[in-house]
């Protein structure tokens, strides 16, 4: 389980395991899954790590929530659970990962694909822990200290769902994040996953990086059919998935990202199926390299920023900069042409990024007409009070000159 105290430390601190909130009760009535670390939570002290906490509403005087400490950060508290009668447990966790398994079962239309996301964090009942599926392996991410050992009952019902490997992705303050082999075996270089048909790399440089995002798996088989035979650029290309999938039939991509290696993954995961068409790869800044495009108009322009990036000219994000991204990219659009914006900023709200974009177009002098507001998978549910876990957010649009 994640780290919890002894039993004994447990009832010795019970009676101080109780935060009234006079603000923010709201929210957690509403679902929000956080309490922040204000003056309230200061006053429980020193609790251990993954200590239960009760939230109470200060003007009710009634119970609200049950979630776990964490002594550092700006989340105080992660809400596990709206029931008294529920504790942290094996049990507990168990019953989350099968429930987490049976609703992908029900509502996930994988087809032939055997990518995934398994637990998406506090939407599956388990606050700062992330489990997917990449092929032959399953792949732990943790992103709470909660999580810093990894329960043993997790591992052991992993282990027989996974052909070949049960792995950690693991992630220290100011460090890259790292592979590990919790049960089985470590991937090979060559190690595959299958989407809707189609082979891609599971994992790149050396694991540390999963070699397709699967958040836009809809995305990708969504615009495929819409870039058939056009002309389009690839932004923030990674590792080419956006191609991949348009590249069954003809096209022509520019695909624009700063890393060689990954035009060198893309450029693999072309060759391994067998795409069609003709295919370009620009490595360079983005920014760079759309205010000097000299390639002429394009039917289609994908820009998929992360949501921080650094290049020479220093950090990049979403929040600043993506009105600028999209007058650069929307102004080599031919009229009618095809703009499609994600970002995976979760502190970025939908009418901000919205905003953005708006803004972004006016200024390259087009006018856009939104063909589609997407978002994730089923497999990344969220909760309806949680925007910060809601994180893709997706504008698909026509561009015409104003």
């Amino acid at each position: 389980m994640p780290r919890r105290p002894r039993p004994a430390q447990r009832h010795a601190a019970a009676r101080d395991r109780v935060v009234s909130l006079s603000s923010g009760v709201d929210n957690l009535i509403a679902g929000h899954p956080w309490v922040f670390r204000d003056d309230a939570v200061r006053r429980l002290g020193t609790l251990p790590i993954g200590a239960e906490v009760d939230v109470h509403d200060a003007r009710r005087g009634r119970f609200v929530a049950r979630g776990l400490f964490e002594p550092e950060g700006p989340v105080a508290i992660r809400i596990f659970t709206r029931s008294q009668e529920q504790h942290f447990d094996e049990p507990y966790l168990i019953a989350c990962l099968e429930r987490a398994a049976a609703l992908r079962q029900s509502w996930l239309d994988a087809g032939d694909t055997n990518a995934y996301r398994l637990v998406n964090a506090e939407a599956d009942g388990l606050p700062g822990l992330v489990i997917e599926r990449f092929g032959a392996f399953w792949v732990v991410q943790p992103y709470s200290d909660l999580w810093s050992t990894i329960p043993e009952p997790l591992i052991d019902w992993l282990e027989p769902r996974a052909e070949r490997g049960v792995l950690l992705r693991s992630r220290q303050r100011g460090q890259s994040p790292k592979l590990a082999v919790l049960r089985g075996e470590g991937p090979p270089d060559d190690a595959r996953i299958v989407e809707h048909g189609l082979e891609y790399v599971a994992f790149t440089q050396g694991g540390v990086k999963p070699g397709l995002y699967l958040d836009h798996r809809d995305t990708r088989q969504r615009l495929a059919p819409w870039l058939s035979g056009k002309r389009f650029v690839n932004a923030f290309s990674y590792t080419g998935g956006f191609t991949v999938a348009a590249a069954r039939q003809d096209c022509e991509s520019f695909n624009i990202d700063q890393s060689g290696w990954c035009h060198d993954v893309a450029r693999e995961n072309l060759r391994q199926n067998e795409a069609r068409g003709k295919h370009h790869f620009i490595t360079e800044d983005v920014f760079e390299a759309l205010e000097r495009w000299t390639e002429g108009e394009v039917d289609a322009v994908l820009l998929d920023p992360p949501a921080f990036s650094t290049s020479r000219r220093g950090v990049q994000s979403n929040k600043k900069d993506l009105a600028r991204l999209v007058t650069l990219g929307s102004r080599h659009l031919v009229p009618g042409g095809l703009l499609m914006v994600a970002s995976n900023e979760g502190r970025l709200a939908w009418n901000e990024f919205l905003s953005q974009v708006g803004r972004g177009a006016h200024r390259a002098e087009r006018s856009l007409r939104v063909l589609g507001k997407w978002g994730s998978s089923v497999d990344f549910p969220s909760l309806p009070a949680f925007p910060e876990g809601d994180r893709l957010k997706i504008l698909v649009a026509t561009a015409d000159r104003l």
